[in-house]
């Protein structure tokens, strides 16, 4: 009897998150990042065809279009960041389904175990939608490729890619290493400001304040990112290790550290949702 009860747990527990995610991506703005993705892809493949007034004469390939946009800060935070957090500002408060669900859990801590897997899975959606587009409209138009171009080696500013790349005239690492190191940098981030925005829903009951608070830590961090110097203390703030480059051209702190900086972030916020989660009264009507 109780092993049955603990698989009937279980089964609710993956039907809330699967119902969750569902509802999501079953709406039509979740067609924005492939349509973005497609745009920048058309815009960076365009500019990397040889337009004359930028001199680009150095034929291109996918990796071109790809890092021109994942390898630039201010992209990554205004148009990438923000897209999502539109995307998933309604996560919470919790909806009347979810209300009921929580009666067949049986545990708050679950129901917020729940809406981190399901963020999670977003996540990671979400950054399909968007890279696959771009990366196709690259490959169709500059070609396939598994090494850098001759366009990345002579212009890497418009390429977005580190300027001592080829400081000892070959590339200090692979273009899908860098790929899966900006990629990773990427998803933590989003992952994080889905968090921050979806902690403080829970802790305000109100969607549009959590929205305002994940545009705020975006916003914020970038315009520090751009002060003159900049100040060492800016080392600290988020959008230092958001992309792969920073408003610098070269990256001036090890991989490993910006991923160490997210793990506390997000530990730090989902353990602030555990503590909330469990006194907050989630069968009050939600205030919007």
């Amino acid at each position: 009897m109780k092993k049955n009860r603990e698989e009937n747990k279980l089964s609710a527990f993956f039907a809330f998150t699967r119902n969750q995610i569902y509802s999501q991506i079953k709406r039509n703005r979740w067609l924005l990042p492939i349509v973005l993705g497609l745009l920048n892809g058309l815009r960076n493949a365009t500019i990397l065809q040889g337009d004359p007034e930028l001199h680009i004469m150095k034929s291109a390939n996918v990796w071109d279009v790809i890092f021109s946009s994942l390898g630039h800060t201010h992209f990554v935070h205004l148009v990438i960041l923000t897209t999502f957090l539109y995307l998933i500002g309604d996560l919470l408060p919790e909806k009347s389904y979810g209300q009921l669900m929580l009666f067949r859990l049986q545990s708050r801590r679950k129901w917020w175990l729940s809406k981190m897997l399901t963020l999670l899975t977003l996540t990671a959606i979400y950054v399909v939608l968007f890279i696959a587009p771009m990366a196709l409209v690259g490959g169709l138009a500059h070609g396939w490729s598994l090494d850098y171009s001759e366009q990345s080696f002579f212009n890497r500013f418009i390429s977005g890619l580190p300027a001592n790349l080829f400081f000892t005239g070959e590339a200090y690492i692979t273009p899908l290493d860098l790929f899966a190191q900006t990629l990773l940098l990427i998803f933590l981030a989003l992952f994080t400001c889905g968090l921050f925005a979806t902690v403080i829903t829970l802790f305000t009951s109100r969607s549009l304040f959590g929205l305002t608070g994940g545009f705020t830590f975006v916003f914020v961090s970038l315009i520090g990112n751009s002060l003159s110097g900049p100040p060492t203390w800016v080392k600290f703030l988020p959008s230092y290790h958001v992309a792969n480059l920073g408003i610098l051209p070269v990256r001036t702190i090890p991989v490993p550290i910006s991923v160490l900086y997210w793990i506390i972030w997000i530990c730090l916020l989902v353990s602030l949702g555990f503590f909330r989660s469990v006194k907050q009264n989630i069968f009050s009507v939600a205030k919007e």
